[in-house]
């Protein structure tokens, strides 16, 4: 009996600390919402669009506009709790509204919200409460948990905070849906403008990923672009605009399937009730079939790019071609520009073209070159028989075997380009690199000199060019840095190579110091690199000042260490914000297993070349440009005369000479560096290494201008080359 009367006296208690907590959280709505009103408000205001149907044209199809709230349903109004009564719990939620999300962002004041539950695209969340920020953007709401709860189940839903009111953009903010009803908090953005709502389906109704872009022509037709989103789930999309006025909407899906939509002239304001806007893929155009080499090999892992014929071949960079380009864009009729990756098999499927005719470009490198073509000939998008294409661009395939000749059963990473990366570590795994050849002046002295590849079966692929001389080899996973020579005969298409795994080798370390007065006054950049110590190949490097000491760890053996001055470059734009002003300084030594060294070098101040060339353009050097992948010049005079410069010297990479140019009207305005030169000119160079040299100018088509230098720390030396 004292039992029962104990449970009993125990359950009217928690009955009264939940009416007491509810009373709390009234009294904190109450407070608080002095300045925000009631939980339930009228419905803010939405984007709203229209626009004029052209004879023959088929109209953009809206669906109903979102029902407001469920009137029924009583708003939540804590009073009086009746002895005996059961009270709903509520979820407390705390919501800021503020300019951006980063921290100690200003506060946005007096914004309308709702709390929904589910998808947080399109019209499938259901509303749970509305509130007003106060005068601070914040705001405490009370959500009935039994609503929350009910979306436990569903693993995609969310629980998030709208804002809705009038003159802001719909921003929105989400959580997982929490497990217990206790204390949330949720930060939302607050910004001027409104939101225009729609759906992206295929032609059959079904609705598709993708993403939409919104161009404003008015009333500022310089306002490109008024958002990009993701589509949600069941193709719903929201687009968060500035300004109402005319704009056109395109769409995309991220494979090229899907084709693409568009919507022209639509006029938005931000009215309520808004339409919802229907935008509808088009593009029934294919392309399909397979690739081979001269032999009727598979040529696979190329990437394949089908571009209209109006679109020529993607080097023209005119305002004519720009606007061409455009016009396919907006006119939604599908893609005029795909790309696809060819099967083990060499077969290929490019779908959701636009109809007409196109020209078909393939290449193993993700350089910035299109390629080479495929269809001299132009092949039509429209269903017909597969194609059958030949791809004689010359490519090495590798394959790693183990010491008795077996196939390697593991995976090599691929060692490509990097430019920003560091390493200063022997790679944990093996990593396959193909170096070009030691004397190509086409060198990006931030990267690694090496191949890109793809891997297709267990087979490493690299495109590459004939009569060349190439490294291949591995490093890390205790793999010592041991390449073959490998040369690609001419009017080869496929060299295949075997590379043999080396038993796991003993690691060493290296401590490198690299001392300067000015530069440990200044901290001035530095790269310091791990070289092959043969031909130059940088195996480790890193990015510092030349106050503080690299850590290299590397299988024993002999190396040379290198530590030159650096140039630093913004990183997104390239633009300069420190010149180079140390020289560089190297020096061969011997990694021994399983101990530490220490190396001190002393920096220079390096030299500089007052470099003029000499000459006039050639025919081949009109052809060589005329060739896909070149741009950044007008004209083709233009672009046959510039010489690419380096400086080449025994056992090493060459070393570009770099020289300023100023780049005005756009994001990346200001001062850049280039290793070229054109005909004519007379420039004074950045910073280069000091020491004996062979300094090279090599024009597009392949004439060449050369001439012994001497350099020396401190010192400006004055060079002219004559091109016959």
């Amino acid at each position: 009996m004292t039992t029962g009367c104990a449970k009993q006296a125990w359950a009217w208690s928690a009955m009264l600390v939940v009416a007491v907590s509810v009373v709390v959280l009234w009294l904190a709505a109450r407070r608080d919402g002095a300045a925000t009103g009631a939980l339930e408000s009228p419905r803010a205001p939405q984007a709203a669009a229209t626009r004029a149907v052209e004879p023959g044209e088929r109209a953009a199809p809206t669906v109903a506009s979102l029902e407001p709230a469920d009137s029924s349903r009583e708003p939540f109004a804590p009073g009086p709790v009746p002895s005996g009564t059961t009270v709903e719990a509520h979820l407390p939620l705390t919501v800021h509204t503020r300019s951006s999300m980063i921290p100690n962002a200003a506060s946005v004041g007096d914004v309308e919200f709702a709390v929904i539950v589910g998808p947080m695209r399109g019209p499938d969340a259901r509303e749970l409460a509305r509130a007003r920020t106060d005068a601070n953007g914040d705001a405490l709401v009370a959500v009935p948990w039994h609503e929350v709860a009910m979306a436990q189940t569903d693993p995609q839903a969310r629980l998030g905070v709208r804002v809705i009111g009038a003159g802001f953009q719909q921003r929105t903010q989400a959580m997982r849906v929490p497990a217990e009803p206790t204390p949330q908090e949720l930060t939302v953005l607050g910004v001027a403008g409104g939101t225009l709502v729609g759906r992206l389906l295929g032609i059959d109704g079904t609705p598709h990923a993708g993403t939409v872009r919104a161009v404003a022509l008015e009333p500022d037709v310089r306002a490109v672009s008024a958002g990009v989103d993701v589509f949600g789930p069941r193709g719903w999309f929201e687009l968060h605009l500035i300004l109402p006025g005319v704009y056109d909407l395109t769409a995309d899906t991220p494979d090229g399937a899907g084709g693409t939509a568009s919507l022209r002239g639509l006029t938005v304001s931000f009215t309520y009730p808004a339409q919802r806007i229907e935008l509808v893929l088009a593009g029934n155009g294919a392309l399909r079939g397979r690739v081979v080499d001269v032999e009727g090999a598979p040529a696979a892992a190329l990437t394949l790019i089908a571009r209209a014929v109006e679109l020529g071949d993607g080097t023209d960079d005119s305002d004519a071609m720009r606007s061409v380009r455009d016009a396919f864009t907006r006119d939604g009729r599908g893609r005029a520009e795909s790309e696809v990756r060819t099967a083990a098999d060499g077969s290929f499927e490019l779908r959701g073209l636009r109809a007409g005719r196109f020209r078909i470009f393939a290449s193993v490198d993700e350089g910035f070159g299109i390629g080479h073509v495929l269809t001299p000939e132009p092949v039509d998008s429209a269903p017909g028989p597969p194609l059958e294409l030949v791809f004689s661009r010359p490519h090495l395939a590798v394959r790693i075997v183990e010491p008795d000749g077996t196939p390697w059963s593991g995976s090599a990473a691929l060692g490509t380009p990097s430019r920003w990366g560091s390493t200063v570590a022997w790679p944990k795994e093996p990593t396959l690199i193909v170096a070009p050849p030691p004397d190509d002046a086409s060198y990006d002295a931030r990267g690694l000199a090496c191949l890109r590849g793809q891997v297709v079966d267990g087979v490493y692929v690299f495109e590459c060019e004939a009569q060349r001389t190439y490294q291949v080899g591995l490093i890390g996973g205790g793999q010592p840095w041991r390449p073959l020579d490998v040369l690609v005969p001419a009017h080869a298409s496929r060299v295949e190579v075997v590379v043999t795994r080396a038993p796991a080798a003993e690691l060493g370390t290296w401590l490198v110091r690299a001392r300067d007065a000015e530069s440990e006054a200044r901290g001035l950049a530095v790269r310091c690199s791990i070289e092959d110590s043969t031909t130059g190949f940088a195996l480790l490097r890193e990015w510092g000042h030349a106050v503080q000491p690299w850590r290299f760890e590397l299988p024993a053996g002999e190396y040379r260490v290198a530590v030159e001055g650096e140039a630093e470059l913004d990183l997104y734009h390239g633009v300069l914000t420190e010149e180079r002003v140390l020289g560089r300084v190297e020096k061969l030594a011997r990694v021994v297993a399983g101990r530490e060294s220490t190396i001190e070098l002393s920096l220079g101040a390096g030299a500089r070349l007052r470099l003029t060339l000499r000459g006039a353009t050639s025919d081949a050097d009109r052809a060589a440009v005329s060739k896909p992948g070149w741009r950044y010049f007008d004209s083709v005079e233009d672009r046959a005369s510039v010489a690419e410069i380096a400086l080449f010297a025994p056992n090493r990479r060459p070393e570009p000479v770099w020289f300023r140019w100023e780049l005005d009207g756009t994001s990346a305005a200001g001062t850049h560096l280039r290793a070229t030169l054109a005909l004519g000119e007379s420039e004074l160079s950045e910073v280069v290494s000091a020491g004996r040299f062979e300094l090279v100018a090599r024009l597009p088509g392949g004439r060449v201008a050369r001439a012994p230098v001497e350099l020396v720390d401190g010192r400006t030396a004055d060079v002219e080359l004559v091109f016959d």
